[in-house]
């Protein structure tokens, strides 16, 4: 894998986690989300629920304090540079909603499926106690799991940054 081949923007096709064979989606049915790779190594991600409430307020900041914790707990975004290591993809985390991964990388294990969809994993990690881990799930769930990211048509698709949408996007 180059980042020739992973540069474009993918929409969140499923998000499933997995625990002793129990499976589920961390966002809900549904789920949204859209990640961006570009050729120059930088990267942007965000994942949503599907059915996120609306608020009244005109913008962020003029939300109630639980509108915004609500609207925060079903947003999941960040961003920074990414380099590639064979079929894992390292996201070197300089922005996120959520602040204890800033300055943290973020491993996923890469595939390609047979349809073109990009497949990201978070492989299993030690954690400081020992215990074997997997990060990469907001509200501190560590559990295995995988996210599965359609390619957007080419139109919609960089090489380089700036991320740049055409103004006829409605992405």
């Amino acid at each position: 894998m180059t980042p020739e081949t992973l540069a474009g923007t993918y929409r969140l096709i499923e998000w499933i986690a997995e625990r002793e064979q129990r499976r589920w989606e961390p966002f809900g049915p549904g789920a949204r989300g859209l990640i961006t790779y570009t050729a120059d190594g930088r990267m942007i991600g965000m994942l949503s629920r599907a059915d996120r409430d609306r608020t009244d307020a005109p913008n962020l900041p003029r939300a109630r304090v639980d509108e915004q914790a609500r609207m925060a707990a079903g947003y999941l975004a960040y961003a920074g540079s990414y380099t590639l290591d064979g079929m894992t993809v390292t996201h070197h985390v300089e922005m996120s909603l959520f602040p204890n991964w800033i300055g943290t990388d973020q491993v996923r294990a890469i595939a390609i499926l047979e349809n073109g969809d990009l497949e990201l994993s978070t492989p299993p990690e030690a954690s400081r106690s020992g215990h074997t881990v997997v990060i990469g799930f907001a509200g501190g769930d560590t559990t295995p799991g995988r996210s599965v990211f359609r390619p957007l048509p080419h139109a919609f698709r960089f090489a380089s940054s700036p991320f740049v949408l055409p103004a006829f996007c409605s992405c």
